[in-house]
């Protein structure tokens, strides 16, 4: 690294000098006044394809546009990244491209015209000078090109060299220059030929039609007068088409054709075809350069991407008193992050390690939507996110720790493109980084997708909606994982691992600059007091004491889950009091610490020198499955799954689309989603573990996490075809577990085995819990804790095979239940129906104030949710609601009155006097029609009351059909007050 102390004016009376560093990041931080930039490596960005029928010309203007907006943006970075070396590098590209680019026009330019000239020329022309200085200035233009494009190889090869994230730039860039080269020669291969074929035919052809003119004088057949008009009358004729075509007199020939005339015309036209092939050579490698046009434009575009699309972290300018603050900023969305770390231990046996994270409405410009109008406890997605960040950074706490921390995750600002998740990661990273809390990171995360099976980091949400996957990915230095999680559509275990090592790689240039971040402005980290160390005597006296013990409970795969613990606390318990007499000065809190250190230890020297698991089964194997559907007749959809002791019983309810879940517009904003109509409910009640508990409230740990989940999926796949629901494909979960020796100074893994079906113990015991839910066709989601401070990728892809062979098996167990959706619904399963409401029925259908629907829903339980202006869809419970609803319909639908007739006068009688008019009653089964003012007189008339209208009226009006908007009915009296022509029609009567 290279540091340089630059001056800036912050506008500040005391100007103090700002340091920045060059290397694959900058970023902006601040210790007091001094301020410090780290901006990460820029993900690679997709590029979308030009049009193919642009010209050379086109897509050299697409190219120099391109190189003139990437410039514009690079001038208007600030100082920070012009003093960043990649930044400068890449600006040293794109002049060096733009270069380029303008020769290239310049060049192409010229070869138009030198073909134009080569075309157009007359063969008897002896002076092709102005074609051969045209060539020797395109040759010149040809070497000089050749020499920048040997900079910009240099310079793309350089780009790996100081930022492994820009390896697909430098090979992108490569394989351009490399077809530059190859264009390049063969145009000037082309030109050289045109020269040289052109010089030497035309002089060949000056002879040849010297010693035509002679043969045909001296021929004794042909005629003197026949000569005359026809010598030299070899000329190209055809230039409109570039042909080359050769015109003579046949007529003449044809009198007198010697055998060396004869070959004369075979060797010209010989020439004109090698001619015609050349040019047409030299369009095709015009042709093929438009394409090197529009591949420069791609790589000055993706070049212009990386600039715009930063991570920017800083430091030191807010929360000043807490132990560690950074602001992460990626595009416009930015999270402040603090971290405070108690200076004393705590009394809990864990580290206590809070992580909150707060999406607040005001960063997306919106203000909350509740009662109060202001922010309320955690949402669900707030809790998950919370949990993702904690299990982040929790492995790379010190062991021994154990000091209450928070770390605090306020958001910003959010664009609406980029999910502050990962931000709020990497800038927790930099806040426990620059900080005085112990931690052995730091950590950097990305976010990986794939779109047409190609990998995309850190897509935006757009990106997203195409993408078959969406994996959150932690990473330490050298390139271990720290944490995974994520969902796919089915993804192939190659191409998930490959967005794995993709998304490891990428995130090491952000550990690698939140490195140089601690370097310049980070504290030095506080000592703590480690948790207090047993007597090796006490030690010893522990294993020669309890260690047949264990090992005869372990070894015993008769016991579950209760017994063995029971089995586990007699023995701790009988040790404790049998050592308390030999060791009267040993608190006894570290006798059972002891004890339980060496029930550990000898747990995973069982699976790691032997192979053995406590409950007898070998590494790969999975406990007994059963499955069951259909547990219950009026439920719509039920299974229970049974894996060893693990029972999960799930149900399925429908319900109309009135329950679907509407997201608040922070959801929306950050998942793309409006509403939720497929939701799963997680319960994990006190008595799954033989314990009490207050059941109510959904806890933390219910939310996307529980020691039962991947049952959950099992039997919510069970459940879901039980109910007929059209899933694709059926799903299974298992978990993956990893025990591990390592290196006491280095912490490196020398000795692992990988644990399929994990048990609690076996979870509790060892150093992973790898969750991994799929199809037959590929994975669907994962969710890894690591206890280890990262996990070489060679680990991570052997899990990820073992897990999926044990998804298959349990796929295959759950065939034998149930395989496919049921065809058909139960019959106790909802009914959907669509109902077709006319406009003019709609009040019918409605009722007073919705009294009908209202009654609908009470008596039937059927819920009507509109479609669109005519359309409504009926959702009833089951079949028999549907009946009656439908029979209630008919009633209120029931057309009892005749249909009036356009054009008719009926009579009616006065109801209601409005300000606006009168309301009329034309049949005492119609809803009263309203009368305007404007159409109760010819004169202009402000109330009925002048007119000495009064309620009970009858009045005469003519009907003139409904509204085409609002169904309402539209009758007139003004109509009737002119000469009337038509029969009089009085409903009432029996006529």
């Amino acid at each position: 690294m290279i540091a340089r102390r630059r001056r800036t004016n912050s506008g500040s009376d005391n100007k103090q000098p700002n340091l920045s560093f060059q290397g694959p990041s900058s970023g902006i931080y601040q210790a007091g006044n001094q301020e410090k930039n780290y901006t990460s490596p820029p993900p690679p960005v997709a590029v979308s394809q030009s049009d193919p029928d642009m010209t050379c010309r086109d897509r050299s203007n697409e190219f120099m546009s391109a190189v003139k907006l990437l410039q514009s943006r690079q001038q208007g970075n600030g100082v920070a990244h012009r003093q960043n070396r990649a930044l400068q590098q890449r600006s040293e590209f794109t002049q060096i491209a733009r270069h380029i680019g303008r020769d290239l026009a310049n060049t192409y330019t010229k070869l138009e015209k030198l073909t134009i000239l080569a075309k157009r020329k007359s063969l008897f022309d002896d002076k092709p000078i102005e074609i051969q200085e045209l060539t020797y200035i395109i040759k010149q233009d040809i070497k000089s090109l050749n020499d920048k494009i040997a900079q910009l190889q240099t310079l793309a090869k350089s780009q790996k060299t100081h930022n492994g994230h820009h390896q697909h730039l430098q090979t992108h860039s490569n394989s351009v220059v490399v077809a530059l080269q190859s264009k390049l020669a063969s145009m000037s291969n082309d030109f050289k030929q045109v020269l040289e074929v052109r010089t030497e035919n035309l002089k060949h052809q000056k002879n040849r039609r010297d010693h035509f003119s002679q043969s045909v004088a001296s021929t004794p057949t042909l005629p003197p007068s026949a000569l005359q008009g026809h010598t030299g009358s070899v000329l190209l004729q055809d230039e409109a088409n570039h042909t080359g075509d050769f015109s003579i007199d046949m007529d003449a020939l044809s009198r007198g054709r010697t055998q060396q005339q004869l070959e004369l015309v075979d060797e010209q036209d010989a020439y004109i075809q090698g001619r015609a092939e050349t040019m047409q050579s030299i369009e095709t490698t015009i042709v093929e350069l438009g394409s090197i046009f529009q591949q420069l434009a791609h790589m000055v575009k993706e070049q212009e991407e990386m600039v715009q699309r930063q991570l920017q972290l800083s430091s030191g300018k807010l929360a000043r008193f807490a132990d560690g603050a950074a602001v992460a900023k990626l595009d416009d969305t930015s999270v402040l992050v603090t971290a405070v770390s108690k200076t004393r231990s705590s009394q809990f046996s864990f580290f206590p390690l809070t992580v909150d994270f707060r999406q607040k409405a005001a960063a997306a410009g919106r203000i909350p939507m509740n009662f109060f109008r202001r922010e309320l406890g955690p949402t669900e997605t707030e809790i998950l996110t919370s949990r993702m960040i904690d299990r982040s950074l929790r492995p790379m706490f010190p062991e021994g720790y154990l000091n209450e921390t928070q770390l605090v995750c306020n958001v910003l600002a959010m664009d609406g493109l980029n999910d502050p998740d990962i931000v709020s990661i990497n800038a927790a990273s930099a806040a426990l980084s620059v900080s005085d809390i112990p931690w052995d990171g730091p950590v950097g995360a990305v976010r990986v997708g794939l779109v047409d099976r190609e990998v995309i980091v850190n897509p935006t949400r757009k990106q997203l909606q195409h993408s078959t996957l969406d994996l959150v990915i932690t990473a330490a230095a050298n390139r271990k994982v720290v944490m995974l999680e994520g969902v796919g559509d089915a993804v192939f275990l190659h191409d998930l691992a490959k967005a794995i090592s993709k998304g490891v790689s990428e995130a090491q240039a952000i550990v690698q600059g939140i490195l140089q971040l601690q370097k310049q402005i980070g504290r030095p980290k506080r000592s703590y007091d480690s948790p207090a160390v047993v007597n090796p005597e006490v030690a010893e006296a522990v294993k020669s004491l309890c260690t047949s013990r264990i090992r005869e409970v372990f070894y015993d795969d008769r016991h579950d889950k209760i017994s063995r613990d029971v089995a586990i606390q007699d023995i701790k318990a009988s040790a404790i009091e049998e050592l308390k007499g030999s060791f009267p000065d040993c608190k006894e809190d570290l006798i059972g610490e002891a004890i339980h250190r060496h029930v550990k230890e000898i747990f995973r020297s069982l699976i790691l020198d032997e192979e053995r698991r406590c409950d007898g089964r070998t590494l790969q194997q999975l406990r007994d499955i059963s499955c069951q559907v259909d547990l219950f007749q009026p439920l719509h959809g039920s299974a229970l799954f049974q894996r060893g002791q693990t029972q999960v019983m799930c149900t399925v309810t429908y319900d109309s689309p009135e329950a679907a879940m509407r997201l608040d517009p922070i959801s929306v904003l950050t998942g793309n989603i409006k509403e939720k109509n497929f939701m799963l409910h997680y319960e994990f009640p006190p008595y799954a573990t033989n314990e009490t508990g207050r059941p109510g409230a959904v806890g933390r740990r219910e939310f996307g996490h529980g020691s039962s989940s991947m049952a959950s999926v099992c039997g919510g796949s069970l459940a879901l075809m039980d109910a007929g629901v059209r899933i694709s494909e059926a799903a299974a979960g298992v978990a993956v577990g990893l025990v591990t020796r390592t290196d006491p100074g280095t912490r490196n893994i020398t000795k692992y085995k990988l644990l399929t079906d994990l048990l609690g113990i076996e979870d509790y015991m060892g150093d992973m819990d790898f969750k991994m839910a799929g199809t037959r066709s590929g994975i669907t989601a994962l969710q890894v804790d690591f206890k280890l401070p990262g996990v070489p990728l060679e680990i991570v892809s052997k899990a990820l095979e073992q897990g999926f062979v044990g998804i298959n098996h349990i796929l295959d167990i759950m065939d034998k239940t149930i395989s496919k959706p049921r065809e058909e619904i139960k019959h106790c399963g909802p009914v959907i129906e669509k109902l077709s409401i006319e406009a003019q029925d709609r009040s019918k259908f409605f009722g007073v104030g919705g009294h009908n629907l209202r009654k609908l829903r009470s008596e039937t339980g059927v819920t009507v949710t509109p479609v669109d202006d005519v359309s409504f869809q009926l959702f009833a419970p089951n079949s028999e609601a549907m009946d009656e609803a439908r029979e209630m319909i008919d009633e209120f639908l029931a057309d009892e009155v005749p249909e009036l007739e356009f054009g008719a006068i009926y009579k009616g009688k006065i109801v209601e006097i409005r300000d606006i008019g009168v309301m009329v009653e034309l049949h005492p089964k119609l809803a009263p029609v309203l009368l305007h003012n404007s159409q109760v007189d010819q004169r202009k008339v402000h109330h009925a009351s002048a007119l000495g209208l009064e309620v009970g009226q009858e009045i005469t009006v003519k009907y003139f059909g409904r509204d085409p908007v609002s169904g309402r009915m539209r009758i007139s009296r003004k109509a009737l007050l002119a000469p009337a022509t038509t029969i009089i029609r009085n409903l009432g009567s029996p006529s």
